[in-house]
This record gives C-alpha cells, structure tokens and sequence, in this order.
C-alpha cells in the first residue's frame, strides 16, 4: 500500500512547486520479489512551476495549476480529454446522484438489500471503513546510500507486525526537496476541497489516504528513497526513486501531442 501511496504522494507534492526554480523530474520504480507474477513498472513525474505530469503505464495526468485544468492523455489510442476543476465537481456530482439514486430504489423494493448495497459502495469508494491501527515509527539508526543519496532506516510496525521498511534522506539533499515539502499540505487540501461535498455515498475521506500520509512524513522527517513493503513478513513489492534532477522542461512538456484528438 505504502508502494502506491508514495508515489501518489509524490505527485501531489510536486503539483505546485515555486515557479522560481528549474523543473523537477524523478523516475520511479517499482518491483516485486521474484515469484511473484507482476512485472515492474516504472512512473516518471516532470513539474516546472505550477505544472504537473505523471507518465504511467502508456497514459498521461497533466496538471495546469494556473488554470485547475486536467489532461488526460491516452496514447494507445492518440488521444486526449481536457476538464477543469468544476468539471471535476460536476462529474462527482452526478456519480453522487446516480449512487444515492440507486440506494433509494433498492431500498423501496428491499429495505436489507439496500443496507448490503450501501455498505458494499462504502467500502469500494473508501467511506466508513474501519480505521486502521495506528502506526508506530521506528527509528534503527543505521545508515547507507541509496541511490546516491545518503539515508536513515525506519522500520513502521502495526499492531506489532513490520509492515514496511523505509530508507530515507532529509529534504535538503534531494534537489527541489524544500519546495516539495512546503507544498504537500496544500495539496492534500485541494483535494479534501474537491472530494468534500461528496460524504454521504461517495466518502468525505476519498482523499483521505493523502491526507493520513500528510501526516506520516513528518515522522520520517525526509523524502523516502527505498521503501519495502511487507505482507505478512514477507516482502510485497519495494519503490524506488532512481533520480531526481531539476532540469529545465518548457510549457510543451505539459501539453498532449499536437497531432492526437481531443475528447
């Protein structure tokens, strides 16, 4: 979970880096033990200013932080979709309707089925779930380097059990670290302002998996470089930032290809 969370987090906390320095780009990578049948992948993110781009798995998120517009881009299928911030509300808004619709017709034929399908939809959009132990954070103090950046261990443990191991590196090595971590907050907020209407069916805490890890780095008080996480001791999957770099980007790295379609 860790796996995934970092590099959502990540994202989020370059979306509104200081338009005064060079863009920031960092390659990511995930793999898996060996018997496991998942292939790795790999997650490059580019922000300059205000904007933001993660490229995964064939597809594009752009983010223009001027304007709260998002690009979708496909490029399997050379093409791309444009909305912007009310979009966004307008589509939450119908998807809320259409639920509680739902809910309100299956409970006129079937009082006890209604109450399943509520709590089924609950649990798959992330509302009323059970909250989960509280992690306890471990410094081990040892140290190495981790892609070319020295690092501390941490070992996070619930309910007693290790669950992820994370090697990380205070914010000031890694280029672009300070205005990373100044901004993390702030976006956390952006989406607790977008998924906010939306409580009832849909869960006011959908963003709430970025806002618990708004919470989580200060304990760690860095960047993770290395983080493995573990399953029942045995290791599940382990992220890693290969580089991270400030480069200069230019406005068309956040902008689909001129010869795909919009949708």
């Amino acid at each position: 979970m860790w796996a995934s969370s970092a590099t959502i987090l990540l994202t989020g906390c370059l979306l509104l880096a200081s338009p005064a320095v060079a863009g920031v780009v960092l390659e990511l990578k995930t793999v898996y033990p060996p018997d496991s049948d998942r292939e790795p992948s790999q997650h490059k993110l580019s922000i300059e200013g205000m904007n933001w781009k993660s490229e995964i798995h064939g597809q594009d998120s752009i983010f223009h932080g001027a304007s709260g517009e998002m690009v979708m881009v496909n490029h399997r299928t050379r093409t791309y979709r444009v909305v912007d911030y009310e979009g966004l509300r307008q589509v939450l808004g119908k998807v809320q309707q259409q639920l509680e619709g739902f809910v309100n017709e299956v409970q006129e034929l079937d009082p006890e089925k209604a109450a399943e399908v509520e709590k089924t939809l609950s649990q798959r959009l992330g509302h009323n779930l059970p909250e989960p132990s509280p992690s306890e954070f471990r410094e081990t103090g040892e140290r190495a380097d981790h892609q070319g950046f020295p690092c501390v261990r941490w070992d996070v443990f619930r309910d007693g059990e290790k669950v992820r191991e994370v090697w990380v590196t205070d914010w000031d090595n890694v280029p672009g670290g300070p205005q990373i971590k100044e901004h993390i907050q702030h976006q956390a907020d952006f989406f607790d302002k977008l998924f906010a209407p939306y409580g009832e069916v849909m869960g006011a805490s959908m963003s709430g998996g970025l806002r618990k890890l708004v919470e989580y780095y200060p304990q760690v008080g860095g960047m993770p470089v290395v983080t493995r996480n573990f399953v029942d001791g045995e290791l599940e999957s382990e992220e890693i930032v290969e580089s991270v770099t400030e480069q200069e980007l230019g406005a068309e790295t956040f902008e689909p290809p001129k010869d795909y379609q919009a949708k």
